[in-house]
């Protein structure tokens, strides 16, 4: 996708229904931890991967950043990212124009501050993957 060869970064959206059983709110962390490290999302070499996974049932969004790309995206730029460019069309009901606005704040950030050795080829020719 785009993401990928304009910045090197890859980038799950996920959502899900909700999960099932009861517990604190750690549960959807450690799940969506758990999916980012078993999918593989990003890098191998960088960590550069982010997942965003949408619990629909539960009202309840995770974005996953891997440990090499966390100082790009800290948790306070991606929560107020979150509640000003993603909360507004949960609430109307929109959840693809939700995920698709944060998708396009994580694109626009990244395009900045991705260094230019995560792009594909080194992001010399902006292919190739």
């Amino acid at each position: 996708d785009s993401l990928h060869v304009e910045t090197g970064v890859e980038c799950a959206v996920v959502t899900l229904a909700g999960l099932r059983g009861e517990g604190d709110l750690s549960r959807f962390r450690s799940f969506g931890t758990g999916l980012f490290n078993h999918w593989g999302v990003g890098s191998a070499d960088h960590n550069n991967g982010v997942l965003v996974l949408l619990f629909q049932g539960d009202r309840r969004l995770e974005i996953v950043t891997g440990r090499g790309i966390a100082a790009l995206l800290p948790d306070r730029w991606l929560l107020e990212m979150q509640l000003r460019a993603m909360v507004p069309h949960f609430k109307a009901g929109d959840h693809a124009a939700g995920l698709e606005a944060g998708v396009s704040e994580l694109r626009h950030r990244l395009r900045g501050l991705a260094p230019p050795h995560w792009r594909p080829c080194g992001g010399a020719d902006g292919g190739g993957s």
